[in-house]
């Protein structure tokens, strides 16, 4: 897609994709899983714009689509671990 739509087309979303579902990997299932998901995808969006800890750093060094590809997956990592951090402290 980089080759005819050049680097992060809009038309090509699946890293946005994989992003975002990263964090709801924690969210239980129950009466607060909409709080949870929301969170997630909330934590997940911020990240992902801010780029913050290494995200950047991905998208610019890693070749071809490799890098808009791997910063999403970071960035949803991050989010998992507040996702996570966040029902942790809710549950006790």
């Amino acid at each position: 897609m980089e080759r005819y739509w050049g680097k992060d087309p809009r038309a090509v979303n699946i890293d946005e994709f994989v992003g975002t579902w990263i964090p709801l990997l924690v969210a239980p299932n129950g009466e607060t899983t909409w709080m949870l998901a929301l969170f997630g995808f909330v934590m997940f969006r911020i990240i992902d714009i801010m780029k913050p800890l290494g995200c950047k750093v991905l998208d610019e060094k890693c070749p071809r689509g490799w890098g808009v590809m791997l910063d999403d997956v970071l960035a949803g990592f991050y989010a998992l671990i507040l996702t996570e951090v966040s029902h942790t402290l809710r549950s006790s």
